[in-house]
């Protein structure tokens, strides 16, 4: 009897069978993948959370200004904000400009350019374009942009038709010298 009350004092269960180590073995699995559940459980808890945190805004701030970007309001033009001078502009002034924003659009995909008036592009730019007024009466497909930024940030933009030699400005439109388009290449290859 005393025997019998040593294996029930080792094993607690006291169903007077002794625990195998295999028993053992599975139920420290079973016991870490339950821990291994809960932690993934919470981690994925915690991340939706998160997403929802991220997706949703950081409080009502957040949501104040989402609000308000949804309804238009009239904007002023910052300091740093350039804009578009319209048809009334001088367009001799382009030589006092102070730098020009070139993009091509190549097979290659579209290529941007500065170019400031120290370059030699810059003063054949100035100096080619508008070009010589004439009446469109064709279809005009953008192929460059030449872009003319002055000092109190007003811009002058002309759309190029290199293969047309056109140039339009708003409703007004310029037969280009030739020249132009040497113009953009040299710039091309000079900024390879």
């Amino acid at each position: 009897m005393a025997g019998l009350e040593k294996r029930s004092a080792r094993n607690p269960s006291g169903s007077g069978r002794r625990q195998t180590r295999a028993e053992r073995t599975r139920q420290r699995r079973r016991a870490r993948r339950t821990w291994q559940l809960v932690v993934v459980v919470a981690f994925a808890l915690l991340l939706a959370g998160l997403g929802r945190i991220f997706l949703l805004g950081f409080g009502e701030d957040q949501a104040e200004s989402t609000t308000a970007s949804v309804a238009p309001t009239p904007t002023e033009a910052g300091p740093y904000d350039f804009a578009e001078a319209g048809a009334e502009a001088p367009l001799d002034a382009l030589a006092t400009a102070k730098f020009a924003s070139v993009t091509i659009q190549s097979p290659e995909g579209v290529k941007a350019y500065s170019v400031s008036p120290e370059r030699p592009e810059f003063a054949a730019l100035a100096e080619l374009l508008p070009g010589r007024p004439i009446d469109l009466n064709l279809p005009v497909r953008s192929e460059a942009t030449v872009t003319f930024v002055a000092e109190d940030r007003s811009t002058i933009t002309f759309d190029l038709d290199l293969s047309q030699r056109v140039g339009t400005r708003g409703d007004e439109a310029w037969e280009l010298s030739p020249a132009v388009g040497d113009v953009l290449r040299r710039l091309q290859t000079t900024e390879s």
